[in-house]
């Protein structure tokens, strides 16, 4: 299976758990999360989810990404 991510064992977290859910369907599958961060003066860190779907019957193949600041908790 080819991953839309570009992950590393420094920025890639073991498996997780993961669900999606929506009126007609709850679906649970296991996904990778690819944490990055710029080297100098970080703003941000850069969270990347990828579900590990094998089928497209549910969710289309694709990323899922978050940035977070220091100020948000």
């Amino acid at each position: 299976m080819a991953r839309l991510l570009l992950v590393t064992a420094h920025t890639m977290y073991d498996y997780v758990e993961w669900k999606a859910v929506d009126e007609t369907f709850e679906w649970e599958s296991v996904a990778v999360v690819n944490a990055t961060a710029d080297r100098e003066d970080p703003e941000s860190v850069r969270f990347q989810l990828e579900l590990d779907n094998l089928s497209e019957e549910y969710v289309p193949k694709h990323v899922e990404e978050l940035d977070l600041t220091p100020t948000q908790n």
